[in-house]
């Protein structure tokens, strides 16, 4: 067929004008016409031939990028199939069919400004669930902090509110909201004495080094629920009570020390027994400790009766993990003497970066635990634990039992006896007590 029309010639016109059209044909003599194949409208530029009548398959453009396909021609609509279908020598651009997908601009998985492509471009995401598309730290997975900025991208910013700026103190921050809170703590001093609190409590500073949290000589706090300590330098505790739990007591959960530095910690007193920093955190109790330096702490008992001290961190029920914590400078006159870390966990128990160091305890009567009891109903993994320059003296001078004792200086206990304990280092540390003391035990304990 397109042979034929290829030998077509056109005749001439009987005036002898060669360029006049031809009545009713649509095509002058001169023209060259296209052949449409697919009926589209417009021919192929590569399939002409000349042509003075209209026949059918012949057009007088050759605009058809593909004449095989009705649906593709400068009429087409562009769509998202790898063709030009509107034959301007591009392809699914400006496509009716194309997704919607959202520029990820800092990479941090979430997407903020719009753009409609036909597959998922690079550096673009299927959400726009950003917030600040210009800070990775700041989307939806992020975890809100005091900084002035929505960094979980949830609408709220810094949680229940900043003190001094929201609340001229604490108290009046617990007072205001009871039920749970979060509280920023900005820069400066602030009075945290004999505090109370009945719900999940967390308090956030900006920075230990700028955040002081003064006790006033007194207890810090007493609560029932989830506690978040961080960003603070907690200091000036002091205890004279009968019962002398100067820290954090009656704890029923989670507890979180992170990024603390705690000093001053003081108990004294006729009868006591006395904790430190965080004590009666009861079963289920999940003790999370992260890089907190503790120091300076005095048990000063000077009772003839029963009295116990000693125990800085104490936790039982849940998981423990503690990684980079320090307990230095620590001086006791007790009966009693308890392990400074004494947890028992229904879980596993974690520990790495524990030292602790320039300790002298004195214990009267009835005999005293190392620094470490911290057992496990699973597994235990324990590494790089030190102690130096630890003294005990076991004196029973005021009493006739003779029934005193040192326990293991380190106890790392697992009931299920998946214990690992690594680079444990004693050094300098000396036990020991008059003629009268019957037993004496030292070591390292791994169950």
């Amino acid at each position: 067929m397109l042979f034929l029309l290829a030998t077509i010639a056109c005749e001439p016109d009987p005036s002898g004008d060669t360029g006049t059209v031809i009545e009713d044909t649509g095509l002058d003599c001169d023209t060259i016409a296209d052949t449409d194949a697919d009926g589209d409208g417009h021919g192929d530029p590569d399939t002409q031939v000349t042509s003075c009548e209209a026949q059918d398959g012949l057009v007088d453009n050759a605009g058809d990028c593909d004449d095989l396909d009705a649906d593709v021609s400068p009429d087409g609509t562009e769509v998202c199939d790898g063709a030009d279908n509107d034959c301007d020598g591009e392809y699914d651009e400006d496509s009716a069919d194309r997704t919607t997908y959202y520029e990820d601009a800092d990479g941090d998985g979430f997407g903020a400004a719009e753009v409609l492509a036909c597959e998922l471009p690079e550096g673009h995401v299927e959400n726009a669930d950003d917030c600040d598309d210009a800070d990775a730290w700041v989307n939806p997975d992020a975890d809100e902090i005091c900084d002035s900025i929505d960094n979980d991208c949830d609408d709220v910013v810094d949680f229940d509110g900043w003190i001094p700026t929201d609340y001229a103190t604490v108290a009046d921050a617990l007072d205001a909201v009871p039920d749970g809170a979060h509280f920023c703590i900005d820069e400066g001093t602030h009075d945290v004495d004999d505090l109370t609190y009945s719900s999940w409590l967390t308090l956030e500073g900006v920075g230990l080094d700028v955040v002081t949290l003064d006790a006033q000589e007194s207890h810090f706090l007493e609560i029932e629920g989830d506690f978040e300590l961080s960003g603070v330098h907690l200091t000036n505790i002091t205890s004279q009570e009968s019962y002398s739990i100067p820290g954090t007591y009656q704890l029923e959960g989670a507890v979180t020390l992170r990024d603390l530095e705690v000093s001053e910690l003081e108990s004294s007193g006729e009868t006591a027994t006395s904790y430190g920093l965080v004590s009666y955190c009861d079963y289920p109790c999940d003790l999370t400790v992260s890089n907190v330096d503790i120091h300076g702490l005095v048990w000063d008992h000077d009772a003839d009766s029963w009295t116990s001290a000693g125990e800085v961190i104490e936790a039982w029920g849940g998981p423990v993990s503690i990684e980079n914590l320090s307990i230095s400078d620590l001086s006791a006159t007790t009966y009693n003497w308890q392990p400074m870390l004494n947890t028992w966990a229904v879980g596993d128990l974690t520990a790495s970066g524990i030292d602790i160091s320039d300790v002298d305890i004195a214990v009267r009567a009835d005999g005293g635990y190392g620094p470490f009891d911290m057992d496990a109903a699973g597994a235990v993994d324990v590494e790089d634990i030190s102690a130096s320059d630890l003294t005990m003296t076991l004196d029973d001078e005021d009493w006739s039992t003779g029934r005193l004792y040192a326990p293991a200086l380190g106890n790392f206990d697992s009931d299920t006896n998946e214990a690992s304990v690594r680079r444990v280092r004693l050094t300098d540390v000396l036990i020991e007590g008059s003629s009268d003391v019957t037993t004496i035990r030292g070591g390292l304990y791994n169950g």
